[in-house]
């Protein structure tokens, strides 16, 4: 089974009949999708809108993952504290539900305010990944750090460079962290960089999500989380995933909204996916 996911379409959540967004999200399913990608901040409390979602997704097997979004502002000395506190919560709406299978939550790791203290900064956050993966564990949560870009988002971000990443995978010792490989992040900074595409193979033993999307620089700005025309353009990075056995949903990260315009790009985005990566699978069977 492949599993692809999509980011929610938290817009027309807020601004449709639940009726009206059901039958778009059906429409996504009979697509392909087995999972919608959340911001945290929207399960941090059991309204009836959400109640009404979960019942939903329950009713259609229909799974969840997590990009954490802080409520508050993010400061080194209690940001961890402050991630455990969310994902209690975040727990006690979903066992509410009756929702206990594992769930990713992709991070992107506090940017450091020079290069001067980024090794200390690292350390900091590898024992702080590693305290919060251990934690995570009993709630039946997966705690993953994000490949970033040098563009987005603008700033000194861990998870620009891959060797900042190489530092969290050798360090953080937890079975319960990962890495959630940004494709179109990488592809971005490798373009640029020249390098390879593929991630070391180190990192790729511990890619447990990916997020899939095209992006668009020109001169005065980076635009980001767009769809695909092209997946081709993916295919080797599809190709060293598979290839290492990986076994985690395929995301489409899109800010997916607007469905009565958009829904046919989605469908059409899904559909593709899909195909490549039976196309890729069955290949590399064929090569067995």
């Amino acid at each position: 089974m492949i599993n692809i996911g999509i980011c929610f379409p938290g817009y027309d959540y807020e601004n449709m009949s639940f009726e009206t967004l059901s039958n778009y999200l059906l429409q996504l399913k009979k697509a392909g999708i087995t999972s919608f990608d959340f911001y945290t901040t929207m399960f941090l409390n059991n309204n009836d809108k959400l109640k009404q979602l979960l019942i939903f997704l329950n009713e259609q097997d229909i799974k969840i993952s997590f990009h954490y979004a802080s409520s508050k502002k993010e400061t080194s000395n209690s940001i961890f504290e402050q991630y455990k506190e969310d994902l209690i919560r975040i727990r006690n709406v979903l066992d509410i539900h009756n929702i206990k299978y594992s769930i990713t939550i992709v991070f992107h790791a506090l940017p450091y305010k020079n290069e001067f203290n980024k090794y200390e900064h690292l350390q900091k956050l590898a024992k702080g990944f590693e305290e919060l993966s251990e934690f995570a564990k009993l709630l039946n949560f997966e705690i993953l750090v994000e490949t970033l870009s040098n563009n987005h988002p603008i700033g000194n971000h861990i998870g620009d460079d891959l060797d900042e990443l190489m530092f969290l995978a050798t360090n953080i010792k937890s079975e319960n962290f990962g890495i959630c490989w940004d494709m179109g992040h990488t592809r971005l900074n490798n373009i640029e960089t020249k390098q390879q595409l593929c991630l070391p193979k180190e990192l790729l033993a511990k890619v447990k999500f990916t997020h899939i999307h095209n992006i668009k620089i020109s001169d005065d700005q980076t635009i980001d989380h767009l769809p695909i025309t092209n997946f081709e353009l993916q295919k080797l990075e599809l190709e060293c995933l598979i290839k290492n056995n990986y076994d985690g949903i395929f995301s489409l990260e899109y800010e997916t909204k607007n469905l009565k315009e958009n829904i046919l790009v989605y469908i059409d985005n899904i559909q593709k996916l899909q195909a490549l990566i039976y196309e890729i699978k069955k290949y590399n069977l064929n090569l067995a």
